[in-house]
């Protein structure tokens, strides 16, 4: 009987012995999964923040001062979370491993404002040339319509000036224009400034 509650008594005190080793080890073994989780997630934000920056470049726009300042502040930031994701692998330390993430999240933060401002300038000085094309194509077919108009009179008023070969001069031209000006109505629907140009540079053959 003695025997057995020295036993019993050896064994309680080894079970209160292994209940913390157990309990660390399941700690480090969570916070070791919890670092791996988060690292993943580092990893995956900085690749978003990265094509952002790439497609900040495909914009080919220049960038102001300011926005150079948000560029480089965005780049530090992709440094800064490497670094402390990799410090958190290292010594598995999670306080470490959630600050990497808030920073790579800060990082994606900065280069979506960065392409958002860089879009908004491009748009704006897309407008204003796309503006600028509407007027002179406008101007142009402006000139080619008067020229129609006074032609047609001078015809009206004398008949016999105008040759076979000149009437089909002029059908063919009035069919250019007619065909210009759809051209035109579909290059302005579609915001093309392309087409917009190429039309205008038409009209002044017409001319």
């Amino acid at each position: 009987t003695a025997d057995f509650s020295e036993s019993r008594s050896a064994t309680t005190r080894a079970v209160n012995l292994l209940r913390p080793l157990e309990a660390k080890l399941l700690g480090d073994i969570d916070r070791r999964k919890l670092v791996q989780q988060q690292a993943a997630e580092v990893q995956t934000i900085l690749a978003g923040a990265e094509t952002t920056d790439r497609q900040v470049d495909a914009t080919k726009a220049a960038l102001s001062p300011e926005l150079t300042g948000l560029r480089e502040n965005a780049r530090g930031l992709v440094r800064t979370a490497r670094e402390r994701i990799g410090v958190a692998q290292t010594t598995q330390n999670g306080a470490t491993a959630t600050e990497a993430v808030r920073i790579a999240q800060d990082a994606s933060d900065a280069f979506k404002k960065l392409l958002d401002e860089v879009t908004k300038a491009a748009r704006g000085d897309f407008e204003q040339r796309f503006e600028q094309a509407l007027a002179a194509a406008g101007e142009q077919f402006s000139f080619v319509t008067n020229s129609f108009t006074t032609l047609q009179r001078l015809v009206a008023e004398k008949p016999d000036s105008m040759t076979p070969e000149m009437s089909t001069e002029r059908e063919a031209l009035d069919k250019s224009r007619i065909q210009l000006q759809r051209r035109f109505h579909n290059s302005k629907k579609t915001e093309s400034l392309a087409g917009v140009e190429e039309t205008t540079r038409l009209l002044t053959d017409i001319r």
